[in-house]
Order: structure tokens, then sequence, then C-alpha cells
């Protein structure tokens, strides 16, 4: 892994230039509402669409663990802007607390409780899991209990997610090294569990960082959407990532 981090770092200097000013360029940051959540209080940023349209779906999306950054901003703006009521979780602010799964999945209930009383009469039916990296990750164990599911889940939404994950954050989670031992998780032992439900993934051809092979044993609702010539933060999440966004919430609601 160490190796693959380095090679990671060996690409970014001659082709960063090619990333076009636009598609980083940092929108305003969104500020975080403290809520009370089982693991303690927290606070969770929510993009609730105006006016009196009806809401696709409701998207709880959560951080990689730099924090949140322009990046999930982009992301979350831009689900706001095609009809979706999204909650924004800042995964390094949350891990700052310890937290084991059966509280990770109680608080994504929360969460999604409130996201629906903040839509009001517009109305929250359907909901996704999803996240960046560690927020895509953690998505997984959250829902893999169907008793502790909160109603109309009907998929996931993972850019770049790792292999494993761990209920925390510590130092070699940071550097691409994929968490081991005591309070960590298999995404390919969990996922099983949510079979019933749709996955989305997506991949940078030129990300190292993240996994694919936790899946390909298992048989999952899953399609995976390959953007060329990025890396692990897809562009600063540019135009052709989130097009392919848009193709892949698309599928996730086209459900019978």
């Amino acid at each position: 892994m160490f190796v693959r981090f380095f090679l990671l770092l060996a690409y970014i200097l001659p082709l960063a230039a090619e990333t076009t000013m636009d598609s980083v360029a940092p929108p305003a940051e969104s500020a975080p509402v403290a809520l009370a959540l089982a693991r303690g209080p927290s606070g969770v940023r929510f993009f609730i669409p105006n006016g009196e349209t009806s809401i696709r779906a409701g998207v709880l999306f959560g951080s990689g663990d730099g924090g949140w950054s322009y990046w999930e901003e982009r992301v979350c703006r831009h689900l706001l802007r095609r009809g979706f009521a999204v909650a924004g979780i800042d995964f390094r602010a949350y891990a700052a607390e310890s937290y084991n799964v059966e509280q990770l999945r109680e608080d994504y209930r929360r969460i999604a409780a409130e996201l629906r009383r903040r839509s009001g009469p517009k109305g929250v039916e359907s909901l996704l899991y999803g996240g960046w990296s560690m927020g895509a990750e953690q998505a997984i164990p959250a829902a893999a209990r169907r008793s502790a599911r909160p109603a109309g889940l009907l998929g996931f939404l993972m850019v770049a997610p790792g292999g494993r994950g761990r209920y925390g954050l510590e130092l070699p989670d940071q550097l691409g090294l994929a968490p081991r031992g005591e309070d960590t998780f298999s995404l390919n032992e969990l996922a099983p569990a949510s079979a019933d439900l749709r996955f989305a993934v997506f991949h940078g051809s030129l990300d190292l960082v993240d996994d694919l092979d936790w899946q390909r044993d298992l048989s999952l609702d899953y399609r995976l959407w390959t953007v060329p010539r990025v890396f692990h933060d897809f562009a600063g999440a540019g135009a052709e990532f989130l097009a392919a966004m848009d193709e892949a919430v698309d599928w996730l609601l086209d459900v019978a």
C-alpha cells in the first residue's frame, strides 16, 4: 500500500495542471447544524431544495477522512440543484469521538429523520446512503441490519471506497493503508446484508487508493462508473464525474 501511495503522488504533479480552475473552485461552505447523536453531539450540514416542487429523494453523504471540504460541498450542492435533499456528514469530526456500529446505525437513522423533518411538506420518501472514500465505506455497516434502516432506503452512492473501514479514524487510515484490527470492518463481509439494495460505485481510472475487489465475488445489484484520467478526487468533483453521478442517481431511483 505504501508503494501505491507514493505512485499516486508521482502521478499528481505532471497531471495536476490538466485540472481546470472551474473543477476546483470552492463554493461557499455551508454551516453545520449541531445534532444530538448516539455517538455524542456532532454537526451535520443540510441542503434542502427551495420552492414547492417535490424532492426526488434524500441523500446522506459522508465526507472523506480529511473532513468537510470544497469537494463534498460541490457534490452536495450539485445534488441539491438536481432536486435532492442532502444531509452532509463530516466524518473527520464525527470520528473525533469513539463510536461503534450500533451508534453509527442509530445516527444514520436520526440524521435521516432530521432530513425528512427539515424537508417539510415537500417530503422525502426514498433515501440513499453515500459518500466519498471513508464516507462511502461507513454507509455499508450503517445499512447492514435491515431492522435498523430508516424506511425508504434504496441503495448506495459510493465514491472511491476502500475495501475496509474503521469505526473511527487513525493515522494509518489517512495514509492510504487499509484499516486492520479491532473496530474495523470489511465491505466484502458486510455488503451481502444489503443485497436487496442497489450499489452505484465510482472509480477514477488513475486512482491507486480505492478498492474494487471487495465486490467481485458477491451477487449484488451493482454498477460501476469509471471516470477516465482522474485521481481519487475526480478532478475536484469535475463535470465528467458529476455527469456520471447524475446517471447513477437515476439508476438508483429506477426500481420497481
